[in-house]
């Protein structure tokens, strides 16, 4: 029996990330085959015992495998990893002002970065794996360099990434909150900066300045803005670096003025009125019943209502998009017919004339001739100013409400308090008594018992 002779196992010379050419020994007129990772190559021995084989660089951490074939017979296996020989490239450092605290960059992931300090101090951190790095560092002067590099896990260094300390641009102000009642921006900032403020509304703009205090804080006054204004904040710092724009917008916090209300009559089946445009309207009923409806854009308004009672009042508001509400205001529901006033009992001594009427209604009294007005109180009363009248003159008195007038209610002025007549001298030689008193009033003269 003629036994096979096992033929010589290859060599793989070192492999590394930067090969381009795969070689070593094996068995004089072998075939070769050659693996690394998901790559095959074949290649011949040569008869001195030598092989190589053009590759494609191979990745750092693979392994190369070599057999090979003669006579049918297969050699034992060779392997080798591929040494990494390749440095990381320059780590990529971000900007580093004179305020920072940390340098930050991005480089390879799992590699080592040395940053090195205008004083040769060197700090350490690691390449996390997002590719990102951050150091910290004392405070840096402008102008000075910092630089970075990057170490992998085969000890390979990467060339030196640097930047250069920039100066700071002040911190952007922080403003508070600006009303459309403000009189002033407030807010914080870098101590010793200068905030320009601009305030804008429909294209208009007006600018302002003020100067951030030793205590960091700063109070611009301003011409109150209307709400709804953008106000923009920038800081400048003593070299007239300046900040990041800080924007706020002017909330309204002022309630509508109280609506107008058009007079309701007790059979009205709607409510009119005006006030701020685009506002909700609310109507509260005399029963507590609320109904709602909103202004257009001409401010006026029209809800429907059932008929209500003569007499009874009924309140409307208004509340703005900013949820302001208005005062209210107060109407009296007036009849759709309306009675005459009354009037109270008139003297000569009287310099006003009373009664009642209906709520909120214009009363006229007539005086030969002559007009006086007023108004019905909300407890139902009158009371108009007038001359003294003389005794018997005749005094009307009607009202108005919701567009309605009454008819005439009269009365006639009767006598007041009368004053004591005067008695002229009487002698014994005197036939008549004479005096003054009130005029038309019967005069009685008492003598002794008679």
């Amino acid at each position: 029996t003629v036994t096979a002779s096992a033929i010589a196992t290859p060599t793989i010379a070192r492999l590394t990330d930067q090969s381009t050419t795969a070689s070593g020994t094996g068995e004089p007129g072998s075939e070769l085959t050659l693996k690394i990772g998901d790559s095959t190559y074949t290649t011949n021995v040569a008869a001195d015992g030598t092989w190589s084989k053009t590759i494609t660089k191979p990745k750092a951490g693979l392994v190369a495998e070599a057999t090979s074939v003669k006579a049918g017979i297969t050699s034992d296996k060779a392997t080798t990893t591929v040494v990494d020989v390749t440095a990381p490239d320059a780590p990529v450092l971000s900007t580093v002002t004179d305020k920072d605290t940390h340098v930050k960059g991005t480089g390879e992931a799992g590699t080592t970065v040395k940053v090195k300090l205008p004083n040769n101090t060197e700090l350490t951190g690691t390449v996390d794996t997002n590719g990102k790095f951050d150091v910290v560092i004392p405070v840096q002067a402008k102008d000075a360099v910092i630089t970075a590099t990057l170490t992998d896990a085969a000890g390979n260094v990467s060339a030196a990434g640097t930047t250069t300390v920039v100066h700071a641009a002040p911190s952007a102000p922080v403003l508070h909150v600006v009303t459309d009642k403000s009189t002033k921006v407030t807010g914080t900032g870098d101590v010793g900066n200068t905030i320009t403020l601009k305030i804008t509304d429909n294209g208009m703009s007006i600018t302002y300045t003020g100067t951030v205090d030793d205590f960091g804080e700063f109070s611009i006054p301003i011409d109150t803005p209307k709400a709804g204004a953008t106000v923009d904040a920038i800081a400048k710092d003593s070299t007239n670096t300046l900040s990041q724009k800080t924007s706020t917008i002017v909330q309204d916090v002022t309630a509508p003025d109280a609506p107008l209300v058009n007079p309701v009559i007790d059979t009205a089946t709607t409510i009119t009125g005006s006030g701020e445009a685009n506002c909700d309207v609310k109507v509260t009923l005399p029963s507590g019943g609320v109904l709602t409806g909103t202004t257009n854009d001409a401010g006026v308004f029209s809800i429907p209502i059932l008929a209500q009672t003569a007499g009874r009042e009924i309140k409307v508001t208004l509340t703005d998009a900013a949820g302001n509400e208005s005062n209210a205001t107060t109407i009296i529901v007036q009849p759709s017919a309306i009675g005459a006033p009354t009037i109270n009992a008139v003297t000569t001594d009287d310099v006003f004339v009373t009664g009642t009427g209906i709520k909120g209604a214009t009363v006229t009294v007539t005086i030969a001739g002559t007009e006086y007005t007023g108004t019905v109180d909300v407890n139902g009363n009158y009371s108009i100013a007038i001359l003294k009248q003389a005794f018997g003159t005749i005094i009307s008195a009607k009202q108005t409400s919701a567009g309605k007038t009454s008819n005439s209610v009269n009365t006639t002025v009767t006598q007041g308090t009368i004053a004591v007549p005067t008695i002229n001298t009487v002698t014994t030689d005197s036939t008549t008594v004479t005096g003054t008193g009130v005029v038309g009033a019967t005069v009685t003269v008492t003598i002794g018992s008679v």
